[in-house]
Formats: structure tokens, sequence, C-alpha cells
């Protein structure tokens, strides 16, 4: 299971600015840029996310994400009400222990038989 954390970093508090995240070039030629914004709704504790594609130095389309976000704590309540034990609970996939620096939650768990 992997969830993301919460991070009430410089960009989630930058609501609805338009930010350069990516830039590259296709294997026929053509020049993609990627902008995004982000607007985090604290009442739901959804990160609804739009990137912007630009291709060729015009604008061709918009991706929306939602995604909901979950504070460690509430996640580890969440998997014991519904009878997992947490064996291993990491902030990478590379297996690096969980610390309040991570954005992800990454779980091994074992279900208990009742």
């Amino acid at each position: 299971m992997i969830v993301s954390t919460p991070i009430f970093s410089a960009s989630l508090q930058t609501k609805n600015v338009l930010q350069q995240i990516a830039e590259y070039t296709t294997k026929n030629g053509r020049k993609v840029l990627i902008k995004q914004k982000m607007r985090y709704e604290n009442n739901t504790q959804i990160n609804r996310i739009e990137w912007h594609y630009f291709i060729d130095g015009t604008f061709d389309s918009i991706q929306n994400l939602d995604m909901q976000l979950y504070f460690p704590q509430e996640l580890d309540a969440y998997l014991r009400w519904n009878n997992f034990t947490i064996l291993h609970k990491f902030g990478s996939f590379d297996e690096e222990e969980f610390t309040d620096h991570f954005e992800k939650q990454v779980f091994v768990c074992k279900v208990i038989k009742r």
C-alpha cells in the first residue's frame, strides 16, 4: 500500500499558481512543456492538481489529478480498525524508515484473522 502524506510545503501553499514542472522533446521532435497548479483543500484532505500541456509553444490540454492525502497516525488507525497489522512502514520505495521528511507512506501489512 502506498499513500501520500499531507506535506505543507510552499508548493501546496501556493494556490493556483502555474509552475513549470517538466520540459522534454518527443522522438518526433515536438517540444512539450508541462505546467501545474496545485490546490490543497483542508476540509477534504484532497490535493487537486492540474497539469497544463503545451506542445511546440501552443496550449494543448489539461489533465486533472485529485489525490486524497492521509496523515500518518490517521492511516495507521484505519489499518488497525480494518484488521491489519503494520509489519513495516517506509518513507520511500527504497525502504527508508518513515520519518516526517517523507511525502509517501509505504506499508507492508498482514491481515489479522479473527
